[in-house]
């Protein structure tokens, strides 16, 4: 029997709104069977959400999702099957955590000059397994008054265009891509643009990515042409998931979901069995 699955989820470790433990047992009750939740560079959340996924009957794939660069242009790569224990993989983290949080305290300094003071003790407070991005300054703006909304601080302030924008270097994207592949696990590349699968997916693909975003909500028929079309040729598979970060938005957990049967090749990669709660 196909199941329901969700491989691409985010929780308060990075800039999701729902906790592990209430994120997982409200995917059992939305009737999803199969999840991987991604957060931004860490693997932190994996203990609680195997454990949740146990007393939820869900079947749970280690998963993360990396910021990293290629040339000029930030791309995200999803790493699934990772082994949260192993110290390769957390001396990447913990770089990718300074690195976070050098930025953040350069974006305070350039809020600071423009009169709006949040002190920079809060990037102190800020628990270690957090994300130390754009979304939690937006929520300290917001919090200390200075926005009426998340959206208005990252208009005015912290988008692209922003007042106090800082740019991120995140890691090489061929080296993330090399360093999953050594550790034994699936890489594959996140919510993909047309322009990025037309430019990028080669030499992802010669530094040994194994797979490519195609289910997702919102994909244009163009696009998602484009992703077959590269995947065919490079003999890729396919992943999948909503991207959801919280209730309210652009949908709730569960409104989107991906056969099971879909996913058999990745499942087949990880030595996942659908049904199983380990990986």
């Amino acid at each position: 029997m196909a199941l329901k699955a969700d491989l691409h989820l985010h929780s308060t470790y990075s800039d999701g709104k729902l906790s592990v433990t209430d994120l997982v047992p409200l995917a059992a009750r939305r009737g999803l069977s199969i999840l991987a939740i991604t957060d931004h560079d860490t693997v932190d959340h994996y203990p609680d959400s195997l454990a949740s996924a146990a007393s939820n009957g869900i079947t749970m794939i280690c998963g993360t999702e990396f910021s990293t660069r290629l040339g000029e242009r930030e791309l995200h790569i999803l790493g699934y099957g990772l082994d949260p224990t192993e110290p390769r993989l957390i001396r990447h983290i913990e770089s990718v955590r300074r690195r976070r949080k050098e930025r953040a305290h350069e974006i305070l300094s350039r809020l600071n000059e423009r009169n709006v003071r949040i002190p920079h003790d809060e990037l102190e407070e800020v628990p270690h397994h957090k994300t130390i991005g754009r979304v939690l300054i937006a929520d300290l703006i917001y919090n200390y008054g200075y926005v009426r909304s998340l959206d208005e601080a990252f208009d005015v302030y912290l988008g692209d265009n922003g007042s106090a924008f800082v740019p991120y270097s995140p890691a090489d994207a061929l080296k993330v891509i090399q360093l999953i592949g050594e550790l034994g696990g699936v890489s594959a590349l996140a919510h993909p643009s047309r322009e990025e699968v037309e430019q990028c997916v080669d030499p992802l693909c010669e530094a040994g990515m194994h797979g490519i975003e195609l289910w997702r909500p919102g994909v244009y028929r163009s696009t998602a042409n484009a992703i077959r079309g590269k995947a065919h040729q490079h003999k890729l598979i396919f992943t999948g998931g909503s991207d959801w970060h919280y209730e309210g938005g652009r949908l709730n957990l569960g409104d989107f979901h991906i056969s099971s049967s879909r996913l058999a090749p990745l499942f087949e990669m990880l030595g996942v069995t659908p049904g199983i709660t380990v990986n």
